[in-house]
């Protein structure tokens, strides 16, 4: 019947021969308008008839309808631009329209500044001059060659239109490894943080073998906290290397621009929910005796201070020995059992640990090595050269005495 009212009530000359309905919503802004329809609704009808109990009066009267899903989609052909910037005091037909899409980074050129990816941003970040910054991720393995894009993106206020400008944030320092932006695989972006100065905290992810540790094995795949200057031009600092720091318990990023620690929260339940605080470490005090040798083993002994800083709440530092032939060079160093606990406590506390077995009348050189838990500082000693005697001679058989 042409009516444009939400509702419409149906008069017998609407149903005198069998009937269908539809809706259509129409949306307009200043881009355009669309128009979109239902299904037809309804079924052939005949009109109820009346009550035979009350004259003239019908009941049970046959409701149609007919709806539009809420995952209809009403497109314009005129769209928005690709970067807008909405805020509260924008409304009516000049706020913000539908941009145009983001795509998966399927070909060189898809990474449009100013837009994000599928289930992005993850973590958002503003500092004291109100510029924005927001973590992007996406990865597309459904196409040849693979294309990745990990990277921040940082938006500054200006006076003109718009309000934010949008960048791609640390592309000076080198990637990956260095720049929160990398086109390579498993380094994602968790979360950012603002720390002192307005310098960016970035919670990252860094694969296997990315690094090699102080204690000489390759580092795991963990998270680390880069520290960068509010140009994106300097990587100041990285947090947590080596830390093994699982990246499954990424939950945020908090620190303190008064004291510079980075507190780091951990949801995985291997060694347990807890939050990690990531800040320079004092090394570990060290001081090693003089080696006792014997024909077949060397005791080294000596003292560890765990934390002489008197730290709050410090890791804790284990420590080995490390030998090798006084003629060999420094690649030869070898590292002797497993490292040994001795606690966080800021006493001296004493060690005392044996070589065996050592080759007879040769010469050796060894030191200790003090290493903090989180591979977070060590203090390795001053190589100690000791030689160990020679064997002492074997005694002879028994033989007879004459007889007489």
């Amino acid at each position: 019947s042409g009516a444009n009212t939400e509702i419409f009530t149906l008069r017998a000359s609407d149903l005198e021969s069998p009937a269908f309905f539809q809706c259509a919503v129409t949306g307009t802004n200043s881009s355009g308008a669309a128009t979109v329809m239902s299904p037809r609704g309804g079924q052939s009808l005949t009109f109820p008839q009346p009550n035979p109990r009350v004259d003239g009066i019908f009941s049970g009267q046959t409701h149609v309808g007919a709806e539009i899903s809420d995952a209809t989609t009403v497109e314009t052909t005129v769209v928005g631009a690709n970067y807008e910037v909405c805020t509260a005091a924008v409304s009516g037909a000049s706020g913000c329209k539908i941009g145009v899409a983001e795509t998966a980074v399927a070909v060189e050129g898809d990474d449009v500044v100013g837009q994000f990816g599928s289930n992005q941003p993850q973590s958002v970040a503003v500092d004291s001059n109100g510029v924005v910054y927001a973590t992007d991720n996406r990865n597309n393995f459904g196409v040849t060659p693979t294309r990745v894009i990990n990277r921040v993106q940082k938006f500054t206020p200006q006076g003109g239109v718009p309000e934010l400008v949008p960048a791609v944030f640390g592309g000076n320092v080198p990637a990956p490894g260095g720049a929160p932006t990398s086109t390579t695989r498993f380094y994602e972006n968790f979360s950012l943080a603002i720390g002192a100065e307005d310098k960016l905290l970035v919670e990252k992810r860094f694969p296997s073998e990315d690094t090699t540790c102080p204690a000489g094995m390759a580092s795991i795949n963990e998270r680390r906290v880069q520290e960068i200057s509010n140009d994106g031009s300097t990587l100041l600092d990285t947090h947590g290397v080596c830390g093994g720091l699982d990246i499954s318990g990424a939950a945020g990023l908090g620190t303190s621009t008064t004291t510079g620690d980075v507190f780091l929260p951990d949801q995985s339940l291997d060694p347990g929910q807890r939050v990690y605080i990531l800040n320079e470490t004092t090394p570990p005090g060290l001081n090693v005796d003089v080696p006792t040798p014997t024909p077949t083993s060397a005791t080294v002994t000596g003292t560890i201070e765990p934390n002489p800083e008197a730290y709050p709440n410090p890791p804790g530092t284990s420590y080995y020995l490390e030998f090798k032939l006084n003629s060999e060079p420094e690649s030869a160093w070898t590292r002797y059992l497993t490292p040994i606990d001795v606690g966080n406590g800021s006493a001296p506390v004493p060690f005392s640990t044996t070589l065996f077995p050592l080759s007879t009348n040769t010469t050796y050189d060894v030191r200790v090595v003090a290493l903090k838990e989180f591979q977070a500082a060590k203090t390795v000693s001053t190589p100690q050269t000791f030689t160990t005697p020679a064997a002492p001679p074997e005694r002879g058989s028994p033989g007879r005495l004459p007889s007489r």
